[in-house]
């Protein structure tokens, strides 16, 4: 698997999952402890549940989410408060697409 190594005081260990590099601080000071924080990581990556983060840029990301997601939330809730109010606001508002 991969190699345990130390960074400062805390130990580290370094992999490839799916071509990419993974580099995790097993976050403790103890060799025997990370040890078996090795073990069960090797255990999650045979098992595929050991993920990588996206390299998608977050601004892709939080374009699509707000267009799937928050735009037709609101624009319903728009609509319903522009349509149960429409004395009240006059004509400021179309209620058409």
């Amino acid at each position: 698997m991969a190699p345990l190594y130390k960074r400062g005081r805390q130990y580290w260990i370094s992999c490839y999952v799916s071509g990419d590099l993974v580099q995790r601080s097993l976050r403790t000071t103890n060799e025997r402890i990370a040890r078996a924080k090795k073990r069960q990581l090797a255990y999650d990556l045979a098992l595929g549940d050991l993920h990588v983060a996206s390299k998608t840029p977050l601004p892709s990301i939080l374009e699509a989410f707000c267009q799937d997601e928050v735009l037709p939330v609101v624009k319903t809730r728009f609509l319903a408060w522009v349509s149960a109010t429409p004395k009240r606001m006059g004509s400021q508002f179309s209620l058409s697409d």
